[in-house]
């Protein structure tokens, strides 16, 4: 089987980035806004469906702001000034801000403050601010937790090592501004693996209750 030219791979990667905004901004409406529990809401529709307040904003987007709003556009630098000039003009998803764009915390925090006021405006859909803060080396942001690689915590084997981790690292992430984090890493991966310091473990039973810890520790600190 020959293998994929470049075209063909950047077509993949942007379709697994759209499918994960999509499935993110659901998450977003309709647990972390409308409430965690199996009760109907005024945010929350029965059954699992769309909202009828989710289908009112996405009929009133054009085409245009359609397409805009299942990107996650990263940027370069500080300051933030391409990215802000996008959010002025465009109805974007999501915004990456990455270990590029960072220099402390305090200027962090400024700016996906900054950004988000670029996007304000009663008529707009606010975007997604998103950081891949995972665990050790594998996070943009050292000052922040969690300072534990996936590895070291599912050494341990304890799911509530797993949600304590990820409830510290969303809460510090919910403080700077972010609606969600790239996170975890639910592959099961052996010691050879190229990601196996971000991996729970090579052990199926072992990964999935981490990272089932791990999404419950996340929505403790209402981060997506």
């Amino acid at each position: 089987m020959s293998s994929p030219t470049r075209s063909q791979t950047v077509r993949r990667r942007a379709v697994a980035v759209a499918l994960a905004v999509v499935t993110t901004a659901l998450i977003w409406f309709i647990v972390i806004r409308g409430g965690d529990s199996g009760e109907s809401s005024p945010g929350r529709a029965p059954g699992g469906e769309v909202p009828p307040s989710v289908r009112e904003l996405v009929d009133d987007l054009t085409p245009e702001e359609k397409v805009d709003g299942i990107l996650l556009l990263g940027f370069e630098g500080t300051e933030g000034g391409a990215i802000a000039a996008q959010l002025r003009e465009r109805q974007l998803g999501g915004v990456l801000v990455d270990a590029g764009n960072w220099t402390d915390a305090s200027q962090l925090k400024s700016l996906v403050a900054a950004l988000g006021e670029e996007a304000g405006g009663e008529d707009r859909i606010p975007p997604l601010f998103a950081a891949a803060q995972e665990g050790g080396p594998f996070r943009a942001f050292p000052d922040l937790p969690p300072v534990e690689r996936a590895f070291d915590i599912g050494a341990v084997a304890d799911p509530d090592v797993a949600e304590s981790s990820a409830r510290e690292a969303g809460i510090a992430l919910r403080k700077a501004g972010f609606d969600l984090n790239l996170f975890p890493v639910a592959d099961v991966a052996t010691l050879d693996s190229p990601i196996a310091d971000r991996a729970y473990a090579d052990d199926a039973s072992i990964v999935a209750a981490m990272t089932a810890a791990a999404i419950l520790g996340c929505n403790a600190a209402g981060i997506a």
